[in-house]
């Protein structure tokens, strides 16, 4: 359980072309693609003789089971769980633990991100992968030029209002240096919580348009239950959530499936995980405390992410030692952009900004918590990164005659597959989803996703899902997540 929730932790902080119409066809604004967690590596001392990676951790396994048998054995002599408890809050510590906050949700070491404040065409980065943010810029670059195209990245572990005045000056001095009036944004992940942090503080005067892909504006159930304490391993939601994964390799995919068929079966495997969550349930608030208080408890980005009735809760297990400076920034988010999220960006696209959302689905989410069994894109749940669609549960469709829930004009907004109903977006008209489409992307450059990004960031006028048949609402990656096609 410890190496799981170690890992989980960790990656919560890491995961031919369709026609073009409908484009700017003078030199486009620039581009700024905002990262999302774990984009970029953070260094400890940087510009020092003791410069070194602090993130992403190196995960010393042994080192993880050796302390946690310690415990095991020093709660067994003590007949005290709580031993065992503080033993898991320990190993998870010595994974992420100097890369933590203080109290009051600052750095608590001299531990900052790799920023990159000029244009692309000063970094080849972009050029190491095809994934991801990466390969979205490396697309971008090749279509627009260099000095087009701006990264920014951010200590995600901040306050978001706070990096909302860093935006700002990042954005000012774009514009300075392209002569430009306004900027177009790609938010990637958790960029979108720094995007709605930004329109809330310093609204949309210098801002065209927004791509929001695989945005987690929209909340994070599975962080929501994790920082309630909420930890559960589901059989079915683990199994079906491996089966939605591809190596790429059609023959290693063909025995992974059938092992997991196997195992589906297994009666040792429902004894494994029956035992796990016995321990699990009354590890549950004590792990949360221990752990998750230790490393990411005091860290106002990852607060941003709660946005459901579990804020009260999650703080009131976590925060019994946080202070008012802190719990001031989180409830300044939480209740002045979080939960005003439909407002604020509804407000942006009546100012004038284009706003799209780019949501994965039939992926899983992380099978950690009780939301393992809900839609996602292999990290984020599909409902959040929509910004609100009805989704069925993993490896399910919705009931048979199924009607949307919201009247949309008479158009249609249940996916071909029966598992995504649209009507409930903040902009059903403006929201796309990719079937097997996993998060941000598993290989952007050079594929038809960088093209269909590229075709919303240029638009003149808002894009709606009606207007190119290559781009219907609803569409299906292929297992190389090179190609994409509508869904039928």
């Amino acid at each position: 359980i410890c190496i799981v929730m170690s890992v989980t932790i960790a990656l919560m902080c890491v995961m031919p072309s369709f026609t073009v119409s409908a484009v700017k066809n003078e030199k486009p604004d620039p581009i700024i693609v905002v990262s999302g967690v774990g984009a970029c590596p953070f260094y400890m001392d940087e510009g020092t003789e003791n410069e070194r990676i602090a993130f992403p951790p190196k995960v010393d396994v042994g080192k993880i089971i050796i302390k946690v048998l310690f415990g095991v054995f020093k709660a067994f002599l003590k007949n005290d769980f709580d031993v065992f408890a503080e033993a898991v809050g320990d190993a998870v510590y010595d994974v992420l633990g100097e890369f933590a906050c203080d109290e009051n949700g600052n750095s608590k070491y001299n531990v900052t991100p790799q920023r990159f404040p000029k244009s692309q065409a000063n970094y080849d980065m972009y050029k190491n992968t095809d994934s991801a943010e990466f390969g979205l810029i490396h697309s971008l670059v090749e279509r627009f030029g260099g000095d087009n195209v701006y990264f920014y990245n951010y200590d995600w572990r901040l306050d978001p209002l706070s990096n909302a005045d860093e935006l700002q000056a990042f954005i000012k001095n774009v514009l300075k240096e392209t002569g430009d009036n306004k900027v177009d944004l790609i938010p990637c992940s958790m960029g979108g919580v720094q995007t709605l942090a930004y329109f809330s503080k310093y609204g949309t005067s210098y801002i065209d348009s927004a791509v929001f892909v695989s945005s987690a504006d929209g909340g994070i159930i599975f962080t929501e239950n994790l920082f309630a304490g909420d930890f559960n391993i589901g059989q079915r939601d683990t199994l079906q959530y491996l089966a939605t994964l591809e190596t790429g390799n059609e023959k290693v995919d063909a025995v992974l499936d059938k092992l997991l068929s196997v195992l589906e079966k297994s009666f040792v495997l429902k004894a494994v995980f029956a035992a796990t969550n016995l321990l699990g349930d009354k590890l549950n608030e004590k792990a949360a405390r221990e752990a998750i208080r230790k490393t990411l408890g005091h860290m106002p980005g990852m607060w941003a992410f709660i946005r459901g009735d579990r804020y009260e809760d999650a703080k009131k297990l976590l925060l019994y030692d946080g202070t008012d400076t802190l719990i001031k920034k989180l409830d300044a988010y939480h209740y002045g952009v979080g939960l005003k999220r439909d407002e604020i960006l509804k407000k942006a696209m009546a100012d004038g900004v284009k706003i799209s959302y780019c949501s994965g689905y039939d992926n899983g989410s992380l099978p950690i918590t009780s939301s393992g069994y809900m839609q996602g894109d292999a990290l984020i749940e599909t409902v959040g990164t929509s910004g609100g669609a009805t989704c069925a549960p993993a490896g399910m469709t919705l009931s048979e005659g199924y009607t949307q829930k919201v009247y949309c004009s008479g158009h249609n907004h249940i996916s071909a597959d029966n598992i995504i109903d649209a009507s409930t977006c903040t902009f059903p008209d403006a929201t796309w989803f990719f079937r097997g489409g996993q998060h941000v992307g598993k290989e952007t450059y050079n594929s038809d996703y960088s093209d269909f990004i590229i075709w919303l960031v240029t638009h003149e006028k808002q894009p709606d899902i009606f207007e190119n048949e290559s781009y219907p609402q609803f569409m299906k990656m292929d297992e190389t997540q090179k190609h994409m096609s509508p869904l039928k």
